[in-house]
């Protein structure tokens, strides 16, 4: 095997974010027995298959599976590669105009964004907080490049991919234990507190309570998320909120964390971009480091291992999707 097996491995990539050979070979601007000849030609070099063909796309065989991280790693530093031979150390120019969502913010992109500001120093990075309709209709109209929402959406030409998952909780104060709790005489005078109106996680707890017929004041709104937890802490009210944010709060262990019922304890994070948008230097560079990032985090999880520091920081919190783990660190726990 030589450096001529490059290229098929990155149409193999192509195939995997895919999930169809017909829509990586429309992806790569080529045609599908091209694809398919290269997948061939990569199973012929390995001995095994990489993907079982179904109605719907394809699916990956273990042996995909053990190979999708090494690529995920090559394709990130052919990247650098790149950029480092233009003129010197990383010039990759530009600007990365990125909108989220407070908590996908607050636990993900930070940690993500310092790390790419490291090694991409000539790229201006803009993050920009706000609601999911807020945000989409912000990308809609060209002032965002990307944007980290809540989700499934359906935007007419707007693409979405599954990136995290995690589990809507209720932070409230010591104390209160179950949501039957909020019915009764020690919840008097508590508040919801909430970020913003249309706050999906609020609009779910309140329709619980409304279903168990719990009525508490809605009155308090705070532009940041610490306000919120010290405001719990204080007694003040309750909020809905993943439970990964709750469990890395430094507040832990002075509020309480309430589960809500499987059926709307779901959360469920998307990666948008408008569909025909041109893919600039910056948003192909990030999304390469937010892919290698990710499939580290799903490899050590796989493994069993814990992710070390040069990969999988960023995602230590939330849930990568494309299997399934519970807890506040995916990359530090097994499956449940």
């Amino acid at each position: 095997m030589d450096a001529r097996i490059v290229p098929d491995l990155l149409v193999f990539r192509e195939v995997v974010e895919q999930g169809s050979i017909t829509r990586a070979a429309r992806k790569l601007h080529t045609v599908q027995s091209n694809v398919t000849a290269r997948i061939k030609k990569l199973e012929t070099e390995f001995g095994q298959a990489l993907f079982h063909r179904h109605a719907r796309g394809v699916k990956m065989t273990p042996a995909a599976k053990r190979l999708l991280p090494l690529v995920m790693k090559l394709d990130a530093l052919l990247l650098e590669i790149k950029s480092h031979a233009s003129s010197g150390s990383y010039p990759v120019r530009g600007s990365l105009r990125i909108g989220s969502i407070e908590t996908v913010a607050a636990l993900q992109l930070t940690p993500l964004l310092a790390k790419f500001g490291t090694i991409y120093s000539g790229i201006d990075i803009s993050l920009q907080t706000g609601g999911s309709v807020d945000l989409i209709s912000r990308l809609a109209a060209g002032e965002l490049d990307m944007a980290f929402v809540s989700g499934p959406i359906r935007v007419e030409g707007i693409e979405q991919e599954l990136m995290f998952e995690d589990t809507l909780s209720i932070a409230a104060p010591l104390g209160m234990d179950s949501i039957e709790d909020f019915s009764k005489p020690k919840a008097k005078g508590l508040k919801i507190l909430f970020q913003r109106p249309d706050c999906s996680y609020t609009q779910k707890m309140e329709s619980l309570f409304r279903e168990k017929g719990i009525h508490l004041a809605r009155a308090m709104q705070f532009g940041a998320l610490d306000g919120i937890l010290s405001c719990v802490q204080a007694g003040i009210g309750i909020a809905a909120l993943p439970k990964t944010l709750i469990e890395e709060s430094k507040l832990k262990g002075s509020i309480s964390e309430i589960s809500l019922p499987k059926n709307i304890s779901s959360i469920e994070t998307y990666l948008i971009q408008r569909r025909q948008q041109e893919k600039s230097d910056a948003i192909e560079a990030f999304s390469a480091l937010l892919r290698e990032a990710r499939e580290t985090v799903l490899d050590a999880a796989r493994q069993k291992l814990p992710v070390n520091e040069e990969g999988g920081d960023a995602f230590s919190t939330l849930h990568p999707v494309g299997d399934k783990f519970s807890g506040p660190a995916a990359a530090r726990l097994g499956q449940s």
